[in-house]
């Protein structure tokens, strides 16, 4: 899939492919997008949803079903600080010491995916709170930034995206 932009259009706004990109990245139905659009789209999703609510706010709107193929996004893109930093996610079941679920990947589905966990003590829950708030903070400190890692790759791949009218 790729949108249409005429020569109006950018003479009109400078900021045309980027503003279309986005718009397009978060409007357009995941099944129109190409291959490497996906991978786009996944990444873009992944840094809108964490930059406006955090990565609870990722795992609540955006679940698991599409999670490994965010990986295999990010390592498409060499983005390989992002991967640790949802590694260190997918591996909070160890971190904090709950042992009622049998993978890191219920885990997370019960307390980041459906909110209905049942920690096995206040101690795990406040172990948990205060590691996911740790962990949400770190999210800023990645680099480079999947926005400004984007603006690049759009600007060097437009035709990837747009067609010129």
């Amino acid at each position: 899939m790729r949108r249409k932009i005429s020569n109006e259009m950018i003479a009109n706004d400078p900021y045309v492919f980027w503003n279309q990109f986005v718009d397009m990245m978060a409007m357009e139905d995941y099944g129109t997008f190409d291959e490497l659009q996906k991978k786009v789209n996944l990444i873009y999703v992944l840094d809108s949803e964490c930059q406006n609510g955090g990565i609870f706010q990722y795992f609540d709107n955006e679940g698991l079903s599409k999670f490994d193929d965010l990986i295999d996004a990010l390592k498409f893109f060499n983005l390989d600080e992002y991967i640790t930093y949802l590694s260190r996610i997918m591996g909070l079941r160890n971190e904090i010491g709950v042992t009622n679920v049998d993978s890191d990947l219920e885990f997370v589905q019960k307390a980041l995916v459906e909110y209905g966990y049942e920690f096995e003590s206040d101690i795990i829950e406040s172990k948990f709170d205060r590691i996911v708030g740790e962990i949400e903070m770190e999210y800023n400190d990645i680099k480079p930034e999947i926005m400004s890692f984007l603006e690049i790759f759009v600007s060097d791949n437009i035709d990837k995206f747009f067609e010129l009218v």
